[in-house]
């Protein structure tokens, strides 16, 4: 099980052990270029744009180019190797993938961020639930089921919908 960034080392274990698993279970998790689409979605930027752009454009660039030593990294993580790692990762074969995604009508996209203007979180919300789609294509047996209240941390705010995900991988 995996939520977020978290779904590239669930990805990357399957990929390596698959001797070891018997099915995974992505939780609303990121896909390799959603730093880049994120980006693509806001508008092109300004010299005096608003600080909620700035903060998301820095959050974007963070997503698709940290290499982790930046002191403001404070996860130190290599997202860029990372991704490429990822993406380089054969795909889940037949092995059973239920991926689990936020309410498409949650507006929030991402705790803790400043509100994007409608527009803007509109096409931003609509990159990720493409992106989480496209997921899919990881395996031959795939699900994926959207959560009915919950937002991206979908294990707190529904987790029996995680526990029928596990149940439902026991029975494939």
């Amino acid at each position: 099980i995996s939520v977020g960034r978290c779904g590239y080392i669930v990805r990357l274990y399957a990929a390596q052990y698959p001797q070891d698993v018997v099915g995974v279970v992505l939780l609303d998790s990121a896909h390799p270029e959603m730093g880049d689409r994120l980006l693509s979605v806001l508008p092109p930027k300004t010299l005096f744009e608003p600080l909620t752009l700035k903060a998301w454009r820095i959050y974007g660039e963070y997503l698709a180019r940290s290499d982790g030593a930046n002191p403001k990294d404070t996860e130190g993580v290599d997202i860029v190797s990372s991704w490429a790692q990822v993406k380089a990762a054969p795909e889940l074969g037949d092995l059973p993938l239920v991926v689990i995604t936020r309410n498409p009508q949650n507006p929030i996209l991402a705790a803790g961020m400043p509100d994007l203007p409608e527009e803007i979180n509109t096409r931003a919300l609509q990159m990720w639930q493409q992106a989480q789609k496209e997921l899919l294509d990881l395996s031959t047996h795939s699900t994926q089921v959207f959560a009915d209240h919950a937002g991206h941390y979908i294990q707190g705010e529904e987790p029996l919908l995680v526990d029928e995900a596990l149940k439902r991988l026991r029975q494939a």
